[in-house]
């Protein structure tokens, strides 16, 4: 599912962002889906500001966007053939897989306690050329508080947080019901959020029934 569109950039426009996050800072950019803010998944003090500028408990893992299916697979202690098969028909785009973290990630803040971790590949040739330049994988999540709507164009994001991030200025997004977040981290998946990507779609490509989840999950 590819879906680049009006958020692609140049790469001249994208590197200074990049090197903010090579920095050790955070940004809001644009995905695919919503405005996210991003840092490097091994910045810790990056992603400590995003669970403060959020005020987002510990506990919920924060959703990570790579540069490519290879870097996606690398995060994860291994790649079953269920992921692969969602790999291969719904990447890049709007579907978030969670697995067992490889053991260099596994007490990652990214994963929220769990020793999981959500990756998917954008839909966005821009997020994914700002991931490629800055370590290879990113946490993206919704640039919004905790409880409030995602941002979903640069003013949006400024009214939430002022001038305390750095933004990737862009073009208003259309509006999305985010990405799909999936867990293979059991067996049948458990749908965490139907999003962009269909629970249908996915059933017929795994053929088994999703476990739905009680509650919804959160980017």
């Amino acid at each position: 599912m590819r879906t680049d569109g009006p958020t692609d950039n140049p790469a001249p426009l994208l590197r200074p962002f990049a090197e903010r996050l090579n920095d050790g800072q955070a940004i809001a950019f644009p995905t695919e889906t919503f405005y996210g803010l991003l840092a490097r998944i091994d910045r810790p003090a990056a992603l400590a500001r995003i669970f403060a500028w959020k005020g987002r408990p510990a506990q919920a893992a924060l959703p990570v966007i790579a540069a490519d299916a290879a870097t996606a697979r690398s995060l994860w202690r291994e790649t079953p053939a269920a992921a692969a098969r969602l790999i291969e028909n719904f990447w890049p785009g709007p579907l978030t897989i969670v697995l067992p973290a490889s053991e260099r990630w596994a007490s990652s803040p990214a994963c929220g306690g769990t020793g999981n971790l959500g990756v998917r590949v954008p839909g966005s040739a821009a997020a994914r050329g700002i991931a490629a330049m800055a370590g290879g994988a990113l946490v993206a999540t919704s640039a919004n508080p905790s409880g409030q709507p995602p941002a979903m164009d640069p003013a949006t994001v400024r009214a939430y947080f002022g001038d305390e991030v750095a933004i990737a200025e862009g073009p208003a997004l259309p509006p999305s019901r985010g990405s799909t977040i999936l867990s293979l981290a059991e067996w049948p998946p458990r749908l965490l959020r139907e999003g962009e990507v269909g629970r249908a779609a996915i059933e017929q490509i795994l053929g088994v029934a999703l476990i739905e989840n009680a509650r919804g999950a959160k980017e």
